[in-house]
């Protein structure tokens, strides 16, 4: 949080806090529409017009149309925040950073480097098998077959689900790079489970923004902790 291009993009979720639904903290994109108890599917409540808009991809369109609900909503990408918005902007296009229009599958795939267990034979292994995955002659079948069809697929003569603004999300050219980060899983599960619970606080106005900021950097240094540890990574020569 020493970083103010950092915190300030904390500081701006906040500040859509009088947007948000009672409880919508308690909603997840990943949970099944049917399930009983938090976390829940935000579908259900958007088709009975609860929500006038969620955030999520294009892996809903299948439980929408599952729904009742085809043809009767509109997507687009999110939007770029520009230095009308904050002097931090770096003014990218995040549009397709993730998944969608750049990718038929998201796939992470350790090291030797990485991890102690994984030897120089079961790194080949695995590319050996997402490089057939991923071989002309096999991937626009898998990508036609794959999730229900809920994925933007990259393969010429792939059909693509004709939903208003699809095409609105597909960028010119490449998105900027991500790096992967507390809330989904890219560290350690346990940072995972309390990045979410302190995030629910923060945007349900229980939690301080000098509270939230202190909290939220001592989970970052937790976190990354935690992974070395588990990957036999020396941190130690990555800090200044």
């Amino acid at each position: 949080m020493r970083n103010p291009a950092y915190a300030e993009g904390w500081k701006l979720l906040a500040s859509l806090r009088k947007y948000l639904a009672p409880g919508a903290s308690t909603f997840d994109a990943c949970s099944q529409v049917n399930a009983p108890s938090p976390p829940l599917s935000p579908i259900p409540p958007f088709v009975q017009g609860r929500f006038s808009m969620i955030w999520g991809g294009t892996w809903y369109f299948h439980d929408l149309k599952a729904s009742g609900f085809a043809g009767k909503y509109g997507i687009f990408p999110f939007p770029t925040i520009t230095t009308a918005t904050t002097r931090y902007s770096s003014n990218i296009d995040v549009r397709g950073v993730i998944g969608g229009p750049n990718g038929s599958g998201q796939w992470s795939v350790t090291s030797q480097q990485a991890d102690a267990s994984m030897t120089p034979a079961k790194t080949k292994q695995v590319m050996d098998f997402l490089a057939y995955l991923y071989a002309p002659q096999n991937e626009g079948r898998w990508v036609a077959d794959m999730s229900n069809g809920t994925f933007i697929p990259l393969v010429k003569g792939a059909v693509a689900p004709k939903i208003p603004g699809l095409s609105s999300i597909i960028p010119n050219g490449l998105p900027p790079k991500t790096v992967e980060g507390i809330l989904d899983g890219g560290l350690t599960a346990k940072a995972t489970h309390d990045g979410l619970r302190l995030l629910q606080s923060y945007l349900s106005g229980d939690t301080s923004w000098p509270s939230f900021s202190t909290q939220w950097d001592a989970l970052l240094v937790q976190a990354a902790n935690g992974w070395a540890r588990q990957n036999h990574v020396d941190l130690s020569k990555y800090r200044h």
